[in-house]
């Protein structure tokens, strides 16, 4: 299948804007530059259908094993990786180690086990590991979170204490 990053219909920021005293619109947003790797391409697909709603994060690539890590890797700045784990062609942690040679600021919520453990190397690079069996919010929470204090709007996840209370 195609693994191009979604049309910008499909996917899309919407972008912060400041308006002026004279009336003018200046773009102060950075987006969230985001990836999504999942071995299902149609948990992919609905991953990014979810979060084209999010203002502040752009899908800027997809894929959906380790063989498309050069590919997406050569992208200029990578902030957010949506990962699968262990089911993944290769494991999904050799995906995230080999990501973190061009982009070592990479933060990741990974999608698996909820019994999945993160090694200890990738631990300052893994904000959160929510298991498939939860519901959206847990996901969008742990999204929220790995931004840290670029708060996303959009994602339907309403504050950062309702965020904190979820995943205690």
């Amino acid at each position: 299948g195609d693994l191009s990053p979604p049309p910008a219909n499909e996917v899309s920021a919407v972008r912060t804007c400041e308006v002026s005293r004279d009336g003018s619109v200046e773009d102060i947003s950075d987006p969230i530059r985001c990836v999504v790797i999942d071995h299902q391409m149609m948990v992919v697909q609905l991953l990014c259908s979810t979060l084209r709603n999010a203002a502040g994060l752009d899908v800027i690539a997809i894929g959906t094993s380790l063989a498309d890590v050069p590919r997406i890797a050569a992208h200029d700045r990578i902030d957010l990786l949506i990962l699968g784990a262990a089911e993944l062609n290769g494991s999904g942690f050799d995906i995230l180690r080999a990501l973190l040679v061009d982009h070592p600021r990479i933060k990741c919520v990974i999608l698996g086990s909820s019994l999945l453990e993160c090694p200890a190397d990738l631990r300052d690079n893994v904000a959160a590991i929510v298991g498939k069996t939860e519901p959206l919010i847990a996901l969008l929470a742990a999204i929220e979170l790995a931004v840290g204090e670029q708060p996303i709007v959009g994602l339907g996840v309403p504050t950062r204490e309702q965020l904190m209370a979820w995943l205690t």
